[in-house]
């Protein structure tokens, strides 16, 4: 059964007219599917002709989708194929996109020691690379190695994406969990600009925000909350919640002071120092593909 005329797959499976990925002509926009992005740009546009970086690949699998990452890198003149040792579903993400994949999950670790003769490093990413290769790494004596397995479903490019007006830093894409993040180089979106690539596996969003689909409304423990703050304290304010099983966290436009939006680059709201002015009603949405939720924060200063 289709969902619908345009739509190729649905939020629920199979049943309702709100979209996850479109047939040709059309392309995603949010959940639903349009003739055109303008004037926006479609990935298609975006990502061009873009390949493979040919500096990543995985090994000892059963098929090309599987195995354990390996990194090439320069060692003074020559290149090396190097052991990636860690990671996390941001790192899973961004290699298995990288490859031409949608998304991926770790399988298992094995052991590796230092006797190995190639390079083994640690990899840190702040979840907005293009990139692994734009990841930190450090250089490592021992190895979690990890074996990682890829979707079969390909990197879909039919999706509707709006231009970032600053380049990529922490929390310019949807942070929890990542959304990696493109610079522009100057042929479809002008360099010191960007734009967010896809939205984690089971959610869906512009990249800049991504809602959770959930079969169930997101909840909370408390929707009420009243705050005494010490003057010139620091606080955060903890908002997260459930969507059945799937924890549910704030992104950049979660945020309200008195009915205003505040804008909160990782999601994660600090007050502090606090000042006199810093009363008021502050109120964090959460949302998911059934619908929203609200925790409002009654804050007064002391």
């Amino acid at each position: 059964m289709r969902c619908s005329d345009m739509c190729k797959t649905c939020l629920d499976g199979f049943s309702n007219g709100r979209c996850s990925s479109c047939d040709k002509p059309y392309f995603l926009r949010g959940s639903t599917c349009v003739e055109t992005c303008y004037p926006d740009h479609t990935l298609e546009d975006l990502m061009g002709g873009e390949t493979p970086s040919g500096n990543i690949r995985l090994v000892n699998g059963s098929n090309d989708r599987e195995g354990f990452i390996q990194m090439r890198t320069k060692s003074q003149n020559n290149y090396k194929w190097g052991i990636i040792c860690n990671t996390n579903q941001v790192i899973t993400t961004l290699v298995c996109q990288e490859l031409g994949f949608q998304s991926g999950s770790l399988v298992r670790y094995n052991r590796l020691y230092s006797f190995a003769r190639v390079p083994i490093f640690q990899v840190s990413c702040n979840g907005y690379e293009k990139y692994l290769t734009d990841c930190n790494l450090h250089s490592a004596y021992y190895c979690a190695r990890p074996f990682i397995a890829c979707s079969n479903k390909p990197l879909d490019k039919r999706v509707c994406r709006k231009e970032n007006t600053i380049p990529c830093a922490s929390g310019v894409c949807f942070s929890y969990p990542s959304v990696s993040c493109a610079n522009g180089d100057g042929k479809v979106v002008p360099k010191g600009r960007s734009y967010c690539k896809h939205c984690p596996p089971n959610y869906y969003g512009d990249g800049v925000n991504c809602q959770a689909i959930s079969k169930v409304a997101p909840s909370v423990r408390q929707t009420y909350i009243e705050h005494q703050l010490r003057l010139r304290a620091t606080y955060y304010f903890p908002c997260f919640g459930r969507s059945g099983t799937l924890y549910i966290y704030p992104n950049r436009k979660s945020w309200f002071k008195d009915e205003k939006n505040v804008d909160v680059s990782s999601g994660r709201f600090r007050l502090g120092p606090v000042q006199y002015e810093d009363a008021g009603i502050y109120k964090c949405l959460l949302g998911n593909s059934m619908g929203s939720v609200t925790i409002t924060f009654n804050i007064t200063i002391v």
